[in-house]
């Protein structure tokens, strides 16, 4: 995690799939990821990618998943 202070609970928060928050996981199908962010409605939606997330694995291409 290079070094990031995070707690074992809040890792797997982020990273098990489904976990409390499995939001915006490049593996979540569309049909979860509608489930999990439902609640949000129509409301408009801002992302913001970093080009260097410590917390995002250097597999997960961010730009494919920005083009929606």
């Amino acid at each position: 995690m290079g070094g990031a202070p995070i707690t074992a609970s809040r890792l797997l928060a982020l990273y098990e799939k489904s976990g409390d928050d499995d939001c915006f996981s490049s593996d979540l199908s569309d049909l979860e990821l509608e489930a999990i962010l439902r609640h949000t409605g129509a409301s408009p939606c801002l992302v913001l990618l970093l080009g260097s997330n410590q917390y995002v694995p250097p597999t997960v291409d961010t730009e494919l998943l920005a083009t929606c």
